[in-house]
């Protein structure tokens, strides 16, 4: 797989290995992302009163997480994890965003991907999610709603991401599916072990460890 935007803007290889500790997001002018004038985040930024605040960035690395309502274990049965996956893949894929990094447990998933156009996230979160309801309503006599919410956040820099990731990739270790992360199947973590290797993971996770304190604030650090 070659490196796309996602690794070059971040300084990380396409399956998330840091390869410049020090690199800083840019836009193609050279200016850091980060740099936004308040203008400018006020006009990106979505708000009610239901839903979480998104910033809607373009051509931008995106940690999201995704939770069943009051945390009912919905997503238990592999069909419905495989439903979910396929949903993700289908939808980010229509709007030309990269689904780089994925976990899916009973209760929430975590995604890292990275964006085309921002103001397509609404929309993909909303698609995915109204794809499968259906099916897991049908199939467990739920009561509505099936989904909570989305929370998406904008990494900082390079090491800020690959907290993420770590996070990411660990969360069936933090909430006690496995105590081996190659013997849980929903997640791309196999797909990183296969192009990395072990020692690279290891020194990712080693050189990176905040990701064992990690809080979600965008998530009211509730403990997804």
């Amino acid at each position: 797989m070659a490196a796309s935007r996602f690794s070059a803007s971040f300084g990380m290889s396409a399956f998330g290995v840091i390869n410049n500790t020090n690199q800083t997001p840019q836009t193609k002018s050279g200016v850091q992302k980060c740099s936004f004038c308040s203008a400018v985040i006020k006009n990106m930024l979505t708000r009610s009163p239901h839903t979480p605040v998104h910033l809607l960035l373009d051509e931008s690395a995106y940690f999201i997480t995704g939770a069943i309502y009051l945390k009912r274990p919905l997503l238990r049965a592999k069909e419905f994890k495989e439903a979910l996956l396929e949903c993700m893949m289908r939808y980010f894929h229509r709007e030309e965003w990269q689904l780089c990094h994925w976990v899916i447990l009973d209760t929430h998933y975590h995604l890292i991907c990275q964006s085309q156009r921002g103001d397509a996230l609404p929309r993909i979160m909303r698609n995915i999610h109204s794809s499968v309801a259906p099916l897991i309503r049908a199939k467990t006599a739920c009561i509505r709603p099936v989904w909570w919410n989305y929370w998406d956040y904008y990494p900082r820099d390079a090491p800020d991401l690959t907290i993420r990731l770590n996070y990411l990739f660990n969360n069936p270790v933090k909430h006690g599916y496995v105590t081996n992360l190659q013997a849980y199947a929903f997640s791309s973590f196999h797909k990183a072990y296969a192009e990395l290797g072990r020692e690279q993971l290891v020194t990712q996770f080693r050189s990176y460890p905040e990701y064992k304190t990690l809080l979600l604030h965008e998530a009211h650090d509730d403990d997804f």
